[in-house]
């Protein structure tokens, strides 16, 4: 008889043992097929507050960047980096300095507002990108800051901007953002190896599919492409 009293007890220690050990082989399959990407960079760009185009606060300014930016962040994209915007900043000067400025040039367009045989910027680049180290792409960039060139085109996507009010051309900040984060990012131009003197991108053999990614360098584009993705996934690959 104490031998069948006990076999109950011992029953339902067996189940409880069972039960449990599926359920901890049930969470761990559960959340292995759900996995995602997740960054393994952090990329913070710091929109500049000194010069910023006609009629624009410093937070318009910064809210466009952000859209720009999402573009190229995870979750966006499964690629293992995070393009975060922080807070405008006066700092204006495109130095290595440890920033990823993002900034307006509408008085003159030169490197850094001053101009010279080196420092003045072709004239139909909508902006300038200056990696850092010099030149450098993928993975190696630290640094990149970004100058807009609001003396010869005219922001759309603005406060109050109708196209046709002014002499300059009329282009959509927001696309321009979205390319030149990509080079902050260390992804090179897409058929801008050769230029005009004016920096006009030398485009006619470039093919149908070059023409359509963010990264093309004759024109902004609204969205990525697959390869836009697949080259920046590349430089930062998912952490699963």
């Amino acid at each position: 008889m104490n031998g069948g009293d006990k076999a109950p007890a011992d029953v339902m220690r067996w189940c409880v043992l069972v039960f449990t050990s599926l359920l901890s082989l049930g969470s761990c399959c559960r959340t292995t097929p759900g996995r995602q990407a997740a960054p393994t960079r952090t990329v913070v760009l710091t929109p500049s507050a000194t010069e910023l185009p006609p009629g624009w606060s410093a937070g318009e300014f910064r809210e466009v960047i952000e859209r720009a930016a999402a573009r190229w962040s995870y979750p966006n994209v499964p690629c293992g980096v995070r393009v975060v915007v922080g807070e405008p900043r006066p700092e204006w000067r495109a130095v290595q300095d440890g920033t990823n400025l993002i900034t307006v040039r509408a008085r003159s367009w030169c490197h850094n507002g001053r101009c010279s045989p080196t420092t003045t910027y072709p004239l139909r680049a909508t902006a300038m990108t200056t990696t850092y180290p010099e030149g450098a792409r993928g993975r190696s960039v630290v640094e990149g800051d970004v100058e807009v060139n609001d003396v010869f085109f005219q922001f759309l996507d603005g406060p109050g901007v109708t196209e046709g009010g002014s002499p300059r051309r009329p282009i959509r900040l927001e696309s321009v953002l979205a390319h030149e984060i990509g080079h902050v990012l260390g992804l090179p131009d897409i058929c801008g190896e050769i230029r005009t003197a004016s920096g006009r991108p030398m485009t006619r053999a470039c093919s149908p599919d070059d023409r359509e990614r963010m990264m093309f360098a004759a024109s902004p584009h609204e969205s990525l492409t697959p390869a836009d993705v697949a080259a920046l996934c590349e430089i930062y690959p998912p952490q699963t």
